[in-house]
Formats: structure tokens, sequence, C-alpha cells
């Protein structure tokens, strides 16, 4: 499956790459969000607090209550998530996300779940976390999922599971750079189930490295009476894809909600083959690595760079360029290289901006590479804190890219 089925809540528990509720690509099997136990430190430049649990999970915190707002009013917008602490020290916690995609349009998540620890005596590592949710989007799209992340052995063990299934309504542009500048699209529809289990164990500081199996089953039909081009197989359309992979991360961050210091090194290496249940066989490469720097008190710079190769992929699992300013899917290959910087800075009360720009490519092999085919972006966004408790932003973010412009309205930073 295609990340598109990864929608905005599975990418913010799931998907490695990023922690933003936002809408990648087209279906692809989610992947759980890496966390890192995280220091105690003083308030970051937007001045927010930085949670202690290191979980993630903030993210789901609404930003609008239609209640009343009280002294402060972003009381109101605290109390928008419910979240209730149970005496063995663990949080239930429940909240609605509104988002928009360039591809699905408006939609909203629902997501309720429960941060913990197996030892409630232990301070040391981040919390285990389980949660459930779904949305729906204003094109007829929906998906419902569950999943989660435990720390065991203070955090020695890490094993990450989820699984969903989703109706994605979206266009599908194609295959290579020329079919995405063409600006020509199919309406799809895919129907989609599918599962991820990967067990990590630490072996060095801020090392892990274990073992990936994900499966899906996928049913992809064309909303119109048109020719299938050439490129798609009809055997694609109805498919099991199965891998055995194996995962490495190294995370420095010193806040998995608002970074200034350290890196953020992901790496998996997936082997689909009829062996593990899969109708294609083809190996897949994803990777990335990020890196921030407090450059002053308001200030800091991240960068993150991209490599993937899906080698011999069907065309749902391809490699997608969903850098801001493009719409997820419409260039994608069998390669991506990219790379994107990103000023943020405080500018006043809960109120920061942000610059980034964004240069990479999608080819069919690397000597394909041509500085023609370039795909850059940029672009403007403005960040607005949601709580107190938590280092986490509402971001709209506007995006200039080959094809024009584009809006994005999530929760959590871009990476």
């Amino acid at each position: 499956m295609h990340c598109l089925l990864c929608a905005p809540v599975i990418l913010a528990l799931f998907c490695g790459s990023c922690a933003s509720v936002e809408v990648r690509n087209v279906p692809q099997t989610p992947a759980v969000q890496e966390q890192q136990s995280q220091p105690a430190k003083q308030p970051t430049a937007q001045g927010a607090k930085p949670t202690e649990d290191g979980s993630g999970f903030g993210v789901f915190e609404v930003p609008v209550n239609p209640k009343g707002l009280g002294n402060d009013p972003f009381d109101a917008i605290d109390d928008a998530v419910s979240i209730e602490e149970r005496p063995s020290g663990g949080e239930l916690f429940a909240a609605p996300v509104p988002f928009r995609s360039p591809q699905l349009g408006w939609g909203l998540v629902g997501i309720g779940g429960y941060i913990f620890r197996f030892d409630p005596e232990e301070k040391e590592g981040p919390p285990s976390t389980v949660a459930i949710g779904g949305f729906y989007t204003e094109n007829g799209s929906w998906m419902g999922f569950g999943g989660g992340r435990l720390h065991l052995d203070g955090d020695r063990w890490r094993i990450k599971f989820g699984g969903g299934y989703a109706d994605i309504r979206y266009d599908f542009y194609g295959v290579g750079t020329g079919a995405g500048n063409e600006d020509s699209s199919l309406p799809f529809q895919t129907q989609a189930s599918g599962f991820l289990v990967e067990p990590m164990m630490r072996i060095a500081p801020h090392w892990y490295l274990g073992p990936s199996y994900k499966h899906s089953n996928s049913e992809t039909e064309i909303r119109s009476n048109v020719t299938v081009p050439p490129e798609l197989k009809p055997d694609q359309f109805n498919a099991t894809t199965a891998a055995l992979g194996i995962a490495i991360e190294q995370d420095s961050r010193d806040d998995t909600f608002y970074p200034e210091a350290g890196s953020w090194l992901q790496a998996k290496l997936s082997f689909y083959d009829d062996v593990f249940g899969s109708d294609f066989d083809y190996r897949k490469l994803e990777s990335s690595f990020a890196s921030y720097h407090k450059l002053g008190e308001p200030d800091v710079l991240a960068w993150q760079v991209i490599w993937e190769d899906s080698g011999d992929a069907p065309f749902y699992d391809l490699s997608v360029h969903d850098f801001r300013g493009y719409i997820p899917g419409r260039y994608q290959d069998r390669i991506r290289l990219a790379g994107e910087v990103e000023y943020r800075r405080h500018l006043f009360w809960r109120i920061a901006g942000v610059a980034f720009a964004g240069l990479g490519q999608v080819t069919p092999s690397y000597s394909d590479f041509h500085a023609d085919n370039l795909l850059p972006s940029v672009g403007l966004g403005i960040r607005f804190r949601l709580t107190e408790k938590n280092s986490m932003n509402y971001r709209i973010d506007i995006g200039w890219g080959r094809n024009g412009v584009q809006f994005y309205f999530a929760i959590g930073e871009a990476f």
C-alpha cells in the first residue's frame, strides 16, 4: 500500500519520516513513528514546555474549542484534548484533529489511546503508547487504524506495531518526471488493509536495530472509463505485498515534537518475496537523515536528506517526491534523492514563522539524473503553539513548486 493510506494520523503514529498530521502520497503500509528518550530541558524557542513522555501523541490536540475561553484563551485549546491521568501513572487521551491535503481535501481525524509505563516507578526512557482511531475526508476517503509502540526493560527493547483498513480516492499522475509535468491524471480508488511489526534492540547509546515485517492487501480501480496506461500491469490492481526487512535508527534529538539539537537517522531495507507472502519480488530501501541546530534563543535551523530506491516495485509502492509545493503522488519513480532546509524563528507570544526550501528528483535509474528534471520548492509558514505542556504547533504552510502553489494545514513540524 502507498502512503495515502498513511493519511494524517497514521503518519504521526507510525511513519518514521515525519511527526506531522499530514497526508502524503498514495497507499503504503504505515510505519510506526520512532520516539526517543528526552532529557528535561528549558522551554523551546516558542516558549513551550517540552513533553516529558516523548510519545509523539501530543500531535492530536485540536486547535479550536467552541466552549468558553476563560481567563486564558488557550485554556480552551488545552481542554479540547481529553487527557485523564490514571492511578498507575498512565494517561488516557482522545482528540479530533482537522487537516487538509492536496489529494484528499479537508478531513477530520479522531483518535484515542493510552500512554503508560510497564513499571510506574521507572522514570528513564520514553513511555509506551497504544492508540486507535480513524479519519474521513470531503472526497469520501476514510480509514480505521490501531497500533502502538512499546518500550521494555528500560528502553532496551522497542516494539512497533500497527494496522488498518482504508478506502482512499486519489489522482494517479503516472510514473516518471515526464508524466508529472503533463498535468494529466486518472481518478483511482484503492481499498486496502495492512499491518506492520517491528521489534528493535538497543545496540549502542541512541542506536537501535531489528527486523521488520509488513503485509498488505489492496484492490484498486479506475473511477472512469479510460484506457489503462501500459506501465500499469493488470495484476497490480488486486495484489498482496509482504516484506521482511532490517531496520536501523539513530536518534539524538533533544525533543520529539520540536527539536532544537541532535540528529535523526532512519534506514530500512525491505525484501518483498513470495516466501513472505508477496505477489511481487523486489527490494526497497528507505532512508533519511535530519539534523537540528539552535542558532540563538529564538532561531533553529533544520535540514534533511532523503534517499529511496524502490527497485522493481509495483506502481503503488514507488518512491514519491512529497515535499511541500507538490501534490503528493504527482512525481514518482523507482529512485528518489532529495534535500530540504528550514529556518524556524519564534516571533511573539505563541506565534512562530518558518521559511523553507527543497530540491529533489525522481528517476528510473541513477544514470538518468539530470539538472533539467530537478524539482525545486520554496515556501513560508506560520506556527501556532497549541498547549503549554507540549512544544507542539499547528502549522499553516504555503509552498511553491514547479507546477504552482499548494497549501497545507497540519499538526507538528514537517520533519
